[in-house]
């Protein structure tokens, strides 16, 4: 077989696999019911709030990348940090004499938001292709792969125990609650 026969068979045996696996979740999810409401809503409203963070970077980075549009060229991945900590900086700012001047009203933020995605779209799209360049920094050697999976590893699970909720009134997961139900067998 040729190469490509060869990437394409393992390619579909591979989403066959991933496949089977997935519906095999689901069948025992629904025919087992550990899903409540709450949960749901609760699912929702984290992945919802990941969203709206991820827009918040990702507009001020294009806020960022306006700004120092013809000033500079620096090299991109040092771009995509300094164009963020700067738009952020803006974009506080601007956050805060919203604040100062007609208050905290979620309709404004909307408005606000809404506004920067449309006047800086093409900035935000131009500091979001930078990230492409991430992948040049892979495959240079097998250390730094292995380095960049664990840091990237490191930070996902730091992400899903800063989105569990507590467990107990005023106790961090994190801390003593969680141990003392894996121990307790809770």
């Amino acid at each position: 077989m040729s190469d490509n026969k060869k990437t394409t068979h393992a390619l579909t045996i591979g989403l066959a696999a991933t496949l089977w696996l997935i519906i095999v979740m689901v069948g025992f999810y629904y025919t087992h019911k550990p899903f409540r409401t709450e949960l749901l809503i609760s699912t929702l409203t984290i992945l919802w709030r990941l969203v709206v963070a991820g827009m918040i970077i990702s507009f001020s980075g294009g806020i960022g990348t306006w700004i120092f549009s013809r000033k500079c060229s620096n090299p991109p991945l040092v771009s995509i940090a300094l164009y963020a900590a700067l738009g952020s900086g803006v974009l506080g700012l601007v956050i805060l004499l919203m604040g100062m001047t007609i208050g905290f009203r979620p309709i404004c933020f909307v408005f606000l938001f809404f506004t920067i995605g449309v006047v800086f779209r093409k900035f935000v799209l131009i500091w979001l292709r930078q990230w492409k360049n991430l992948k040049s920094y892979f495959g240079t050697s097998r250390f730094n792969n292995i380095l960049a999976f664990g840091c990237g590893l490191t930070l996902l699970w730091t992400l899903v125990l800063a989105l569990v909720p507590p467990l107990h009134f005023d106790a961090l997961t994190y801390h003593l609650a969680l141990p003392q139900n894996i121990l307790f067998g809770l």
